[in-house]
C-alpha cells in the first residue's frame, strides 16, 4: 500500500535538469495540489525535483549541492508523476535520490538521505568544525568562487578572508584544480592547516560527510 503524505506546511518546489515539458508537469501538480515554485534555490525550498537515472542518481548541479547541504528533499521527477496520478502528495521516500552523476561517473553516495535525516542537527553538517580559504581564481569549468563560498557556508563552514598562518581548528586552503592544474597554494607548515582541491569540497557535500584529505 502506497503511503499518502499529510502535510500542513505548504511545499516549495525548485527544479534542476528538467526539460520544459517536465517543468510544465511540475507546475500542473503545484496548481492542483497547492505548492509554490521558485526558480532559484532559497532557504524556503522544501523539495528539489530533478532528473535521475535507474539507480536514482542525478546530475551534480549547484542546486543539488545546496539541497544536500541544507537537508532538503531531493526527489526524482517520477515523484511528480505519481502525485499527479494519485491527485495527492505521496511519500517521497521511494523517489529520493540515492547519489549523483559527475561526468561519466555515477556514485551512490546516500548523501541526500543522510542530510535530510540530520537537518535538525546543526553540528551534523560536514563543515561545521572547519574553516576555509579560497586560493586563486576559480574559472570554468570550475564553479565560481562566490558559489563555492555559499556552498561551504551552507554546510556549516567558516570562510576566511586572509591566507591562514595559524589555526585553532581544521583549516583548509581550497585551490582550483579544474581550470588550472598547476595552481597550488604555498605550504604553511602549521598544525591543522591543509590544502585541498575544489573537487574534494564538492565530494564532501555530495556524500554529506567530511572525507579523508586527499594525498597531493
Amino acid at each position: 500500500t502506497e503511503s499518502v503524505v499529510i502535510s500542513i506546511k505548504r511545499k516549495v518546489l525548485v527544479t534542476t535538469g528538467l526539460k520544459e515539458y517536465q517543468k510544465l508537469k511540475v507546475h500542473e501538480v503545484a496548481d492542483i495540489l497547492g505548492a509554490d515554485i521558485v526558480d532559484t534555490f532559497t532557504a524556503d525550498v522544501s523539495h528539489l525535483i530533478t532528473t535521475c537515472d535507474q539507480l536514482r542518481c542525478c546530475p551534480r548541479t549547484a542546486k543539488f549541492l545546496k539541497a544536500v547541504a541544507t537537508g532538503k528533499w531531493i526527489v526524482g521527477y517520477n515523484w511528480i508523476l505519481r502525485c499527479l496520478n494519485k491527485l495527492q502528495w505521496v511519500d517521497e521516500t521511494p523517489f529520493e535520490v540515492m547519489g549523483f552523476v559527475s561526468g561519466d561517473s555515477t556514485t551512490l553516495s546516500d548523501g541526500p538521505r543522510k542530510s535530510r535525516e540530520n537537518a535538525h542537527l546543526k553540528d551534523s553538517r560536514p563543515f561545521s568544525r572547519c574553516k576555509f580559504f579560497f586560493f586563486g581564481k576559480f574559472l570554468p569549468p570550475c564553479a565560481p568562487k562566490e558559489e563555492l563560498v555559499s556552498l561551504v557556508e551552507l554546510a556549516g563552514g567558516q570562510v576566511l578572508t586572509h591566507y591562514p598562518q595559524r589555526a585553532d581548528c581544521m583549516t583548509l586552503i581550497v585551490f582550483d584544480s579544474m581550470s588550472n592544474p598547476n595552481c597550488h597554494p604555498k605550504h604553511v607548515g602549521a598544525c591543522l592547516i591543509g590544502t585541498v582541491p575544489v573537487f574534494w569540497v564538492l565530494d564532501c557535500l555530495s556524500f554529506f560527510k567530511l572525507l579523508d584529505l586527499p594525498y597531493e
